[in-house]
């Protein structure tokens, strides 16, 4: 990407993001008229300028006696918890006497019970009200607090001491050895729930939680997919929510767990997920921000987020303690210089991003995988196979679930690699890109790992020295390293400052080159927000191949009704050795004065090609 594409395009922002401080005393569903004033008015002005706005919705539903009086005034017809009271689909007591009180944000508070069906309809009633009666469109309901958490434990009215509450075994609560309890920072165990109690459904609030905010979603903005985010999760709510690293700290040793956060929770099905770049808790220093930010860019689910105001009382350093916002128009020149690099990298890459979301869904593959990735075990009818899972039976016999897919597309890393085992301080995004990240303060080098493979640098298409070897990569503050793995294609698109905008622009694509002059990849298309388009075939699905070296192939293998196919403009060649003497589109030449070189990489120029038709490009 030029100097210039970098230059015209601001800072790339697709959502504004508010917690809990834009509530009425933290009253989940209301908004502050006063501290917030003008709230509508503010999403209005994203939502004209195609970006999206995202709020925060914490389950504990408060019940302060005084605070639910007032906020009658601020809120007209407001009435969440005894609403909750009357239909019955609130967490109750374990005599059934009332609904289970403990404290979180709003103070007292009631929790609903998502094991309900009678739920669904209620917890939607409220989010519409939200929506129309407080005037706030959002796009997407953000849930948080949801293991659940209280911040007292059990109830204002303690846990009664049975085996539920105080088992035989308790495990290592919050760091307190024997002296944890089971309702330490959540509710009595005893509790009842619809389905149970809360002992055996503790894990699945979360997950009830979201399966019950998509479907309001659905039903609040019809046709639109439903897009939620969870801090907490059990197997399978990848299908309703996508997640987020909870409440990490600005530290390096942070920065770089997160990377095995994500590898993992990828893993169990969330193939959109991330960390808060820069760190939630903590002020974040200059250097580590910038480096979080060349690392945050290229994961899956991007955003900076981060604790904001007196923070005295939880950090312990004496009164008037604040943490500072780190966002990059938070700082210098320099720093936003930096940030927005990385970003609008981000942003170039969007069409591949979008294509690895796409096999996530159709495929159950990964967007950030670890080097040692292997996804193409197949059984006896050539279907692919992976484990899911491990069930155990009877205490001492085990045995593999796996499911076949239908497609026998094989999605292999480098699982035979021995070093691979133990990189986690890189990762690939798909198959055709390699990060990584600077990790340690003051460091101005990255001991990187290159398995066998063709690999390229994606700025200067230098091609790297070593296979199966580490280099040391010179990464001073103002540089950040991807590589891109020989024998792939990879779409991208001129960048924009939202994603909107981005899908207007021209495309073009990277063909890296391996060592026989090979490469292939796919584009997946549709209008990036109707729901069930992938069923119902409304979207485009490119393939790109060479099968032969400096011949180039490709057209729709799906060309469905659905958003409009900006043109194929531009091919960035890594791996030729000089410009070709001949290029032919179609069977037509293409002119001299459209081929060029920069750096290492032959770019043509000026193609112009419709990417729902087939094409051929030769060059010699």
């Amino acid at each position: 990407m030029s100097k210039r594409q970098i230059d015209r395009c601001l800072s790339p922002q697709d959502a504004q993001w508010v917690d809990v401080e834009y509530m009425y005393n933290k009253f989940v569903f209301s908004y502050d008229r006063d501290t917030f004033y003008g709230l509508p008015d503010l999403v209005r002005d994203l939502h004209d300028h195609n970006q999206k706005f995202v709020v925060i919705v914490d389950p504990g539903l408060g019940n302060d006696p005084n605070i639910s009086r007032d906020i009658q005034n601020n809120s007209p017809g407001y009435d969440v918890f005894n609403d909750g009271v009357r239909e019955g689909v609130l967490v109750m007591t374990p005599n059934n006497s009332g609904p289970l009180v403990a404290e979180v944000w709003p103070g007292t508070t009631g929790f609903p019970d998502f094991t309900n069906p009678k739920t669904e309809a209620w917890w939607e009633k409220w989010a519409r009200y939200f929506r129309n009666n407080e005037s706030i469109e959002f796009d997407s309901l953000w849930i948080d607090m949801n293991e659940p958490a209280s911040f007292i434990p059990g109830s204002v009215d303690g846990c009664e001491k049975n085996k539920w509450n105080n088992p035989p075994y308790t495990p290592n609560i919050l760091g307190r050895g024997e002296d944890g309890r089971m309702y330490d920072k959540t509710l009595c165990m005893d509790s009842r729930h619809h389905l149970d109690i809360h002992y055996n459904v503790h894990s699945l609030y979360a997950h009830t939680q979201a399966i019950q905010t998509y479907n309001a979603l659905a039903n609040i903005i019809p046709g639109k997919r439903p897009w939620t985010m969870t801090r907490s999760s059990f197997a399978g709510t990848g299908k309703y929510a996508t997640k987020w690293m909870g409440d990490n700290q600005s530290r390096w040793e942070q920065m770089k767990w997160s990377i095995i956060g994500i590898l993992e929770f990828g893993l169990f099905g969330f193939s959109l997920n991330g960390a808060d770049i820069c760190g939630f808790w903590y002020e974040a220093e200059y250097e580590m921000c910038v480096r979080w930010h060349q690392l945050g860019a290229f994961y899956p689910f991007a955003r900076n987020h981060n604790a904001l105001g007196d923070a005295s009382d939880i950090f312990k350093k004496g009164a008037g303690y604040r943490i500072l916002p780190q966002d990059p128009a938070a700082w210098d020149a320099r720093f936003i210089r930096l940030a927005k690099e990385a970003l609008v990298t981000r942003y170039r890459l969007l069409p591949y991003f979008y294509t690895l979301m796409h096999n996530a869904h159709a495929r159950g593959d990964t967007v950030m995988r670890p080097l040692l990735f292997d996804f193409s075990k197949h059984d006896f009818s050539g279907h692919r196979v992976i484990t899911i899972g491990v069930i155990v039976s009877g205490g001492a016999s085990s045995s593999l679930m796996k499911v076949a897919f239908v497609s026998p597309m094989q999605t292999e890393e480098f699982p035979d690699d021995p070093v691979c085992l133990s990189v986690d301080e890189q990762f690939l995004l798909g198959p055709a890109l390699l990060v990584s990240p600077v990790l340690y303060e003051g460091k101005t080098s990255v001991k990187a790992y290159f398995p066998e493979a063709t690999w390229y640098d994606y700025f200067k298409g230098e091609k790297v020295a070593v296979k199966n070897d580490h280099l040391d990569l010179y990464t001073p503050l103002e540089k950040f390293n991807l590589h891109v793995r020989g024998g792939h294609v990879i779409p991208w698109q001129v960048p924009a400052n939202t994603t909107h905008a981005s899908r207007q622009n021209k495309m073009g694509a990277i063909v890296a080159l391996d060592e026989e002059g090979r490469a292939q990849g796919e584009l997946f298309w549709d209008d990036g927000e109707n729901i069930d388009t992938y069923v119902k075939k409304q979207y485009s699905l490119i393939k790109f191949g060479m099968t032969k070296a400096g011949e180039l192939h490709f057209g729709p293998t799906v060309s469905g009704s659905g958003s409009a196919l900006p043109p194929l403009d531009m091919l960035d060649i890594y791996g030729l050795q000089t410009i070709p003497v001949t290029v032919t589109l179609d069977g037509e030449q293409v002119p001299v004065t459209n081929i060029r070189q920069s750096f290492e990489i032959i770019q043509l120029l000026n193609l112009n090609m419709t990417l729902t038709a087939n094409h051929t490009i030769t060059w010699s």
